[in-house]
């Protein structure tokens, strides 16, 4: 997930991810959301085979999975809070809310965006013939994909586009539609916050005890392979609240 040029520093939002890439905010993904209504293929279908996202199961707040090896049910975190709780995409085999609120205490994907957005018109020479453009029913659309960097890039007028990664967050396939979900495709799962990669599909320790995190903020990050569990309402390893885990509270700035 390494690619030149890199005008701005680090976002506050950048773990778990890599460096020059972060955890989508839900404005993120709500720029995603209206390029894809704006070509007719907002839907949970174009984010499995454009977008190459797996609807890799979560676990719930109590710590059992959610249709786990059925792959109705996929969510990925964004890093900031939506409608009082945490941000995220939901998406099944016939349906997808972008952005969702979803409880702290589960565990969902990440699909890291990059910091600054990649022009795959104005990328440099060695690179721009592996750009590959994507053809919805004969009609060439403004997705394009570079597997030898592992970026997708879309727009929807070709001046402003937004850069991901082709693969889940420590994935090391990229998502293919017709493939079977895998921990090579699918990658690692997070809670919101901690910075933790839960695995695919072995044990995890669990605690039902909530967890003070007054003494982190971004830079000074979360990290427990402590998997917190909440049997009731409003499911939150977190106490006291600390919104300020994985963004800015006063709006995401870049922080060098």
């Amino acid at each position: 997930m390494i690619y030149k040029k890199q005008p701005i520093p680090h976002l506050a939002t950048q773990w778990p991810c890599p460096d020059w890439f972060h955890v989508p905010t839900t404005t993120d993904v709500t720029n995603i959301k209206t390029i894809l209504q704006w070509w007719g293929i907002f839907n949970s279908w174009a984010y499995r085979n454009y977008l190459k996202m797996p609807i890799a199961w979560s676990i719930n707040e109590d710590g059992s999975r959610r249709n786990a090896w059925d792959n109705s049910v996929g969510r990925y975190w964004c890093s900031d809070v939506y409608s009082w709780y945490f941000g995220c995409i939901d998406f099944g085999k016939n349906y997808i809310y972008v952005p969702q609120g979803s409880y702290s205490c589960e565990w969902f994907s990440i699909r890291p965006q990059k910091d600054v957005a990649v022009n795959p018109l104005e990328s440099e020479d060695t690179l721009k013939s592996w750009w590959s453009w994507t053809f919805h029913y004969g009609v060439n659309i403004w997705i394009v994909h570079n597997p030898t960097v592992w970026l997708i890039s879309i727009s929807g007028n070709w001046t402003t586009w937004y850069t991901i990664a082709d693969k889940n967050l420590w994935a090391t396939e990229a998502y293919e539609y017709w493939g079977a979900y895998t921990a090579a495709n699918c990658g690692w799962y997070f809670q919101w916050g901690n910075n933790y990669m839960f695995p695919f599909s072995w044990s995890i320790t669990t605690s039902s005890s909530q967890v003070n995190t007054t003494w982190y903020w971004p830079w000074n990050y979360y990290s427990s392979s402590t998997f917190i569990t909440q049997s009731s309402r409003p499911f939150n390893w977190i106490n006291p609240a600390n919104n300020n885990l994985r963004w800015w509270v006063d709006g995401n700035v870049p922080v060098s």
